[in-house]
């Protein structure tokens, strides 16, 4: 037996690491000990190092779990707000509003506003969006959509291909 020996996992991926290490862990009758507290050492730095990358990698996904939670939180409260009636409201007068009803200083009134705004443009964003759709579907051409909603041609395209829709061109008989 070699030292280019292969074996393999459950999975199919091949370890030529592992059956070294095997195949040498079994030759270890004749080996003097200083190469076998040698391998130990060399096993007890491949071990450290992966249980520090383990680490890491759990300590990343605790502040993932965390962030993911803290915003969840925030859009929860963000959502109390959120209304469909209010979407023309500006961010001062739904920092009022917020600080009003949870009693809280400016700075987070500011930020739920500035969230609750974001989620408002979003809002406004997909009524005008649908009414794109709508109007192509309709019959309007670019031209005509673009001028009611005061955007450009090619955002008109822009929004009917995110949306999948595609203008059929008009032949005449």
């Amino acid at each position: 037996m070699s030292f280019d020996t292969v074996s393999r996992c459950g999975c199919g991926e091949t370890r030529k690491e592992t059956a070294l290490i095997n195949l040498t862990v079994s030759k270890y009758r004749n080996v003097p000990t200083i190469e076998i507290d040698q391998n130990i050492g060399w096993l007890n730095q491949v071990k450290a190092d992966c249980d520090f990358k383990i680490s890491r990698l759990e300590q990343l996904k605790s502040e993932r779990r965390r962030s993911q939670a803290w915003r969840d939180d925030i859009n929860a409260i963000a959502r109390q707000f959120f209304d469909m009636d209010a979407l023309h409201l500006d961010n001062d007068t739904r920092t009022g509003i917020i600080k009003q009803r949870l009693g809280c200083d400016d700075k987070r009134a500011r930020d739920l506003a500035e969230i609750v705004g974001r989620w408002a443009k979003n809002e406004k964003r997909k009524q005008r969006d649908e009414l794109i759709c709508y109007a192509h579907k309709v019959g309007f051409s670019a031209i005509k959509i673009a001028e009611q909603h005061d955007i450009s041609r090619q955002q008109v395209h822009n929004v009917l291909k995110k949306s999948k829709v595609t203008f059929i061109k008009k032949t005449r008989p």
